[in-house]
């Protein structure tokens, strides 16, 4: 099984190649935190100042779980793109008598090199990665003067570690899903879900959609007397709010999808990428997701600034949430390029029935404007939310803290998620390769 594990990992390592993309990036990410962490702690244990030390491992502690969960979140939708394309395979090896549990581990085991070797590469970008980091915690004065990022020896095993399992985890869902599939329909690729699954995932999906709603009432019922209970509570607020709407976004981008698809009922360019978007949910919902969560932390974070916390600075941003926004951006354009060939077959589609080619490069830059309008949407909701919960909190008025709301720095990310999925998605259509239609066609079948 080992040397099926890696053989088939070989042969197919162009469809697990965007996966292995997003996890290199984590493991950047978490070794880059080792390294500064080992080099905080180091430099303030030679002044003797145990504050700073305690500062330095909760500063990259939290940066860490950050990391691990943006990917989580961001590597669920790669993982179950790419084993979308390997049921015919999997179909294949159940035919010939394959446990399903054994073809499950497989394809984990798969997950599980990929995340080992991703960190493995992600250590060797650890010390750039801190040493862009380091001024910024300096400017923050999280860490000292004297600090130098510093890899200890242990940490590209941790790093590993930590990746494989996020990896492993992200994909775990979509293996179990394979392995209840009947082979017949794995082998002729058959995407679809079956009702009792889709019924299951709606059911586990509302059951964590009303635990952070009852984590967000909890916060808002609570009376907290000093200030710094207070703003530990509206920090978890905001953060349920943020698990919410994520928690919902597959449920609701086709709503507001087709709900933007009323604007612009005219052009036909915008009429087919506001359909295309709201009927394949799947799809659009895991591009939307990794640019709700960079629009999301951000109006969390510059949000506390309305709320009269101090020391809310761009520099701070990119400390405690930067990893985690480079990690879900990777992750959105991952997530884009792998779903090139559906687009691709979309498009011929579309020729055959008579549509030009100016016409699908206005229907791509129309599908990303409808991508991050969504995106923008959610992210609004996230901001709204946090802003009006710790208004709650604090007990002062709803407008003022509107009024003082992070719109500006919304609006930067908004139109950074803007000018990515337009320039991403057409790109998509455009480096990949040409074939004729006919061929197209046929493979689709």
């Amino acid at each position: 099984m080992i040397r099926l594990l890696f053989a088939d990992l070989r042969q197919n390592a162009r469809i697990w190649t965007w996966t292995f993309v997003v996890a290199t990036v984590c493991g950047a990410a978490v070794s880059s935190q080792f390294a500064l962490l080992e080099g905080g702690r180091h430099a303030a244990l030679a002044l003797d100042d145990q504050d700073m030390a305690d500062a330095a491992m909760s500063v990259s502690v939290t940066v860490i779980v950050f990391v691990a969960l943006s990917a989580l979140a961001v590597l669920s939708s790669t993982t179950r793109l790419a084993i979308e394309g390997r049921r015919p395979d999997i179909g294949l090896w159940r035919a010939l008598g394959m446990k399903p549990r054994t073809a499950g581990g497989i394809i984990v085991g798969e997950l599980c090199v990929i995340g080992t070797l991703a960190g493995i590469v992600g250590s060797v970008l650890a010390v750039p990665c801190a040493k862009a980091l380091l001024p910024l915690l300096k400017s923050e004065q999280v860490m000292l003067p004297t600090a130098r990022p510093t890899l200890a020896g242990s940490s590209a095993v941790w790093c590993a570690v930590i990746v494989a399992g996020t990896c492993a985890v992200s994909g775990w869902f979509a293996v179990r899903g394979a392995m209840r599939t009947p082979e017949a329909r794995l082998m002729r690729g058959n995407n679809s879900v079956s009702v009792v699954r889709r019924i299951a995932g709606g059911l586990v999906r509302a059951a964590l959609a009303s635990g952070a709603a009852a984590g967000l009432i909890a916060t808002l019922v609570v009376n907290p007397q000093e200030v710094e209970d207070i703003f530990s509570i509206v920090t978890g607020s905001g953060f349920a709010v943020l698990a919410l709407v994520i928690l919902l976004t597959p449920w609701v981008s086709p709503l507001v999808e087709r709900a933007l698809g009323v604007l612009g009922s005219k052009s036909v360019s915008w009429y087919v990428a506001t359909r295309t978007c709201a009927a394949e949910s799947g799809r659009s919902s895991a591009t939307v997701l990794p640019f709700t969560i960079a629009i999301g932390l951000t109006g969390l974070f510059f949000g506390w600034k309305a709320l009269g916390a101090s020391g809310v600075t761009p520099a701070g941003m990119f400390a405690l949430f930067g990893p985690a926004l480079i990690v879900a951006w990777v992750g959105g354009v991952a997530v884009i390029a792998m779903s090139a060939g559906q687009r691709r077959r979309d498009g011929v589609l579309l020729v055959a029935a008579g549509a030009q080619e100016r016409q699908l490069t206005g229907i791509d830059i129309c599908e990303g404007v409808v991508h991050a309008l969504t995106a923008v949407v959610a992210g609004l909701a996230i901001t709204f939310g946090s802003l009006l919960a710790g208004a709650h909190i604090f007990q002062v008025d709803n407008s003022q803290v509107l009024s003082e709301g992070p719109w500006i720095e919304v609006g930067v990310i908004a139109l950074a998620t803007l000018i990515t999925t337009c320039v991403a998605v057409a790109a998509s259509r455009a480096l990949a390769p040409t074939s004729a239609t006919l061929a197209v066609l046929r493979a689709a079948e």
